[in-house]
């Protein structure tokens, strides 16, 4: 292991391995960032179809890509798809099960399969890895297995049967699922199978074709019980927005990584927030594109109000006070003190940036764990929601003047803001610490594992000859 020691102090050179969607890169390459300030060497691996202008080269993270096998024309058909389905249309993906299949394919495919960037990884010795926890991308794990390195996985979803945490369906309802924690007898049943299934669907659309090509001896099973040997799971959720529910000590709660104070906006940001009185933030991502049909209500809405909006879409421009973007910081445009409300489509990262900047939410759930969220929303009265295949411009439009005027919403953000920001660390600190504190426990003490089962294994003959000594007593 590469350590230099200075004192108490360790370097240690950490490989970091994203999901190809900005909102995963978010979460696993700001561990990383904060890790390189503190002076370990980070490196990231990730897609080379991925821009990683932003994230993570911007945050001064070293990359090493690998190539996209599959072509380009099948990711962008898989998004169309992705697209078609948010609006009812199963019939071209033969419902979510096929959809699920092809993004097991398009993710670790490439991963895997790229002999001549995995080769340079091995080259590079690293000591540690982080990875991206969702089910989807346990294929990742892989590769920290072959290097022989021990790892970590940042997600907003970690599966309690492979994270060895209690598992409490009764009280904790899933991400997946619009229950509170208190749930009818029927709504358990149904959170029972809802949380079981991404392990098992993890299991099953594993393509098994290139595992077996990478590591033979892998067997389907053992890809997502490579989840169970992660040494920490930094997940990307917090109790102020969340439902209580007991932790083991291996999982570290980090909700809210990339919120934060916020910086200098662009230029041409800059510029319109300065010609603006009040802004609203529209987003809904970066994993695929929004159907025309959709598109073309926002427009009809942001006609009706007379306010400045700044929306990430795929076109680029001004349309009367509506500005155009492909690309914004989304944390720093929430953190200006112009920014009044924002529409988005519930994501998790959004939700804290939200939360950490007292932002009101008009919130348009479209899939996985966006309905969940749009619940907490409503259930702590920080904003609205609407349905993104049946809401109409008008009731946008009223939704929007609900939460500009009534005072409620800001008063319930301001207030649980003040909650999650009332803490002795950020969540990236707290990540790293966790990250580094491992880090430097499997440099000095060596087998330290073997060194607690003996400690235990002594604690327990004691225990049991003390037993026996009273029982012998009473007798």
């Amino acid at each position: 292991m590469a350590v230099f020691t200075v004192g108490r102090a360790i370097s240690a050179k950490i490989l970091l391995i994203p999901a190809p969607l900005y909102s995963h890169c978010l979460e696993v390459c700001l561990i990383g960032q904060e890790l390189l300030s503190r002076g370990h060497q980070v490196v990231a691996y990730i897609i080379s179809d991925f821009d990683t202008s932003d994230c993570p080269e911007s945050m001064g993270i070293r990359v090493i890509q690998y190539k996209y096998v599959l072509g380009v024309e099948k990711l962008r058909e898989f998004q169309d798809r992705y697209a078609r389905m948010v609006l009812g249309n199963h019939t071209e993906a033969i419902d979510s099960f096929q959809l699920l299949n092809d993004a097991q394919n398009n993710t670790c495919w490439p991963i895997l399969a790229d002999e001549e960037a995995f080769s340079q990884l091995q080259k590079e010795k690293f000591d540690f890895a982080i990875a991206d926890g969702f089910y989807t991308f346990a294929c990742y794990l892989l590769i920290p297995y072959k290097l022989k390195i021990p790892y970590a996985v940042v997600s907003s979803l970690i599966l309690d049967y492979p994270s060895v945490r209690p598992f409490l369906p009764n009280i904790k309802p899933h991400p997946f699922t619009h229950f509170t924690d208190q749930m009818s007898f029927m709504e358990r049943v149904v959170n029972t199978i809802v949380t079981l299934t991404p392990y098992y669907m993890g299991i099953y659309l594993t393509p098994m074709d290139i595992v077996s090509r990478f590591a033979p001896e892998v067997s389907r099973r053992q890809v997502m019980d490579l989840v169970s040997q992660s040494e920490l799971f930094l997940e990307n959720t917090d109790s102020v927005l969340g439902y209580p529910f007991p932790l083991m000590p291996n999982v570290i709660q980090v909700g809210g990584i990339s919120a934060g104070p916020p910086k200098q906006l662009p230029k041409t940001l800059t510029t319109f927030f300065e010609k603006s009185s009040e802004v609203i933030v529209v987003s809904f991502g970066s994993a695929f594109e929004l159907p025309k049909e959709i598109i073309d209500k926002f427009m009809a809405t942001f006609k009706l109000l007379d306010i400045s909006v700044v929306w990430k879409t795929v076109d680029e421009g001004h349309v009367g006070k509506v500005l155009k973007t492909r690309w914004m910081p989304q944390n720093d445009v929430l953190g200006h003190s112009k920014t009044k409300a924002v529409i988005y489509h519930c994501g998790n990262n959004g939700l804290y940036e939200a939360l950490y900047h007292a932002v009101p939410i008009i919130c348009i759930p479209l899939l996985i764990d966006h309905k969940f969220n749009a619940h907490r929303i409503q259930s702590w009265e920080v904003g609205k929601v609407l349905d993104v295949q049946n809401f109409t411009p008008a009731e946008l439009v009223a939704d929007v003047k609900e939460v500009l005027t009534n005072q409620t919403y800001r008063k319930n953000m301001e207030r649980v803001s003040q909650m999650y920001r009332d803490r002795p660390d950020t969540p990236r600190q707290r990540g790293a610490f966790w990250i580094e504190h491992l880090c430097k426990v499997k440099a000095y003490v060596p087998g330290i594992e073997v060194m607690y089962l003996v400690i235990y294994m002594r604690r327990r003959f004691k225990q049991r000859s003390d037993d026996s000594a009273t029982y012998g007593k009473k007798q």
